[in-house]
């Protein structure tokens, strides 16, 4: 912890700011977020291997983080009931742009790309909110903007896991290149 002696006393660099704990630990905090969001950059670019299991994980995860926020984390505060109607929102628009997500083979083995329209609000979308927990984490109108944020998200991944799972059944993997791609509803 970076301390600073002053004729006020000694000043840490937690005093003041937002987030507990010492610049050490936000550059950790940093450096783990940095790396989520250029591991996901990368999936986006080359594409991961097709398996149901992990197509479903992250919808059912989003959709259990916001729960956890908007009720156990937010309660108290009726309106934050309503950001729950943004899942059903967010999965409408995951089943309109969702379709861009496209599939190949590589060593044998399926693999897809996600949609790029839902890739870029993701990235998008997840800066933001650690952006604005970090500037303002007390502050009521930003928590439910952040949590509102993570309910469309939620829905946008689940109709995108929808159009994946239907788009891997019509994919048939016999196909002469490898570097050919078979993209769904674009």
């Amino acid at each position: 912890m970076l301390v600073i002696p002053s004729s006020a006393g000694a000043f840490t660099a937690t005093q003041g700011s937002p987030i507990p704990g010492s610049y050490g630990d936000l550059a950790i905090f940093l450096a783990i977020i940095a790396l989520i969001v250029v591991r996901r950059i990368i999936r986006g670019i080359y594409g991961r291997r097709y398996s149901t299991g992990r197509v479903l994980f992250l919808p059912v995860f989003y959709i259990v983080l916001t729960l956890a926020f908007v009720l156990f984390l937010d309660s108290g505060n009726q309106y934050f009931y309503y950001i729950l109607l943004l899942i059903p929102a967010g999965l409408v628009a995951g089943l309109r742009v969702g379709g861009g997500a496209s599939f190949f083979l590589k060593n044998g083995e399926v693999y897809y790309k996600r949609s790029p329209y839902i890739m870029v609000f993701w990235l998008v979308s997840y800066i933001a909110r650690l952006i604005l927990l970090f500037l303002y984490p007390t502050n009521l109108e930003i928590a439910f903007a952040v949590d509102a944020v993570l309910a469309i998200t939620a829905g946008l991944i689940v109709g995108e896991a929808i159009h994946l799972i239907e788009g891997r059944k019509a994919f048939k993997p016999q196909m002469e290149d490898e570097n050919e791609r078979f993209v769904i509803n674009q």
